[in-house]
């Protein structure tokens, strides 16, 4: 949806992780931490689109990482230190770590050993990693999508990936606050993601969902929804946003069963024009005169 694209160029920047990772076992050498049992070189492809965002990688597990649970020290080329923690972990599929992006180089150094339990990313880090999708398959409930938020111990059920450089697609056009088609028997999904507001003040964000449902919260809130009208984006709330980083978190899940996708998030801001909106609505329409969608 290209007015979807512009106004998230002009309105709220999706700040988004490096994508294409390339993990590998260390080669033999002075360890910068001797009690860890595995360590990985991370190749960085490709910068964060903003520097807090850092990097993310999917650490292969299934019995060879460190227990009870893995702990994770991330260094830069030189050595220096570099925060990261992990969101999701389970053996069976994988840990699911962030970790900030060193000021110079093209390589870190993840070194894991065990720990008594997860230190799990919050936002106190100083990490705003964007746009990660954990999802759990097998079931549809709200309760399943929360519980995915609280971060941690995940089952084996559960799948975990970058979303920032493979956006869903919709009328062939490619959406980065999006999460894609329903699996068979249902699921519940949460994405994590920060967006950088670069037109500040009164902001009307809306679900875009074909069934199912659709939670927003932002900066730890979760956002009203009333009706306005029947437009696309008809059904939202609005939030006054600050110029600068925001957290955004959407829950997807299907309270009535199986639900299709895709499922959106899309927005309004101050500066976004009629054009953006689709142009005005013919004489012939409901509301005419008025923007052919409430949100773009």
């Amino acid at each position: 949806m290209k007015t979807m694209m512009r106004n998230a160029i002009r309105g709220l920047l999706p700040a988004v992780l490096a994508a294409g990772l390339c993990c590998r076992a260390a080669e033999p050498g002075e360890w910068a931490v001797r009690d860890a049992t595995i360590r990985f070189v991370v190749g960085l492809t490709r910068a964060p689109s903003h520097p807090s965002a850092g990097f993310f990688v999917k650490l292969p597990d299934g019995g060879s990482l460190p227990g009870p649970f893995p702990e994770t020290l991330a260094f830069d080329e030189a050595g220096n230190p570099l925060t990261s923690a992990v969101l999701w972990h389970a053996k069976e599929i994988g840990c699911a770590v962030v970790f900030a992006a060193p000021k110079e180089g093209k390589t870190a150094v993840l070194y894991v050993r065990g720990a008594k339990k997860l230190a799990t990313w919050t936002p106190a880090s100083g990490l705003t990693p964007s746009a990660i999708r954990c999802e759990v398959n097998g079931t549809s409930a709200k309760a399943a999508a929360q519980k995915l938020s609280r971060l941690g111990s995940v089952d084996a059920k559960t799948h975990f990936h970058n979303q920032a450089w493979s956006a869903g697609t919709w009328q062939g056009e490619s959406v980065p606050m999006a999460v894609c088609e329903w699996k068979p028997g249902g699921n519940a999904i949460y994405l994590l993601a920060h967006t950088e507001v670069t037109a500040p003040g009164p902001t009307w964000v809306a679900p875009m969902i074909r069934s199912g449902a659709m939670e927003i919260v932002i900066d730890g809130k979760p956002v009203p929804l009333s009706k306005k009208n029947e437009k696309q984006g008809g059904l939202g709330g609005e939030v006054n946003l600050t110029a600068g980083l925001h957290r955004v978190e959407l829950f997807g899940f299907s309270p009535r069963g199986q639900a299709v996708g895709p499922m959106m998030f899309t927005w309004r801001t101050s500066k976004t024009t009629m054009e953006e909106l689709g142009g005005p609505r013919a004489s012939d329409l409901r509301y005419p005169g008025t923007s052919m969608y409430e949100t773009a």
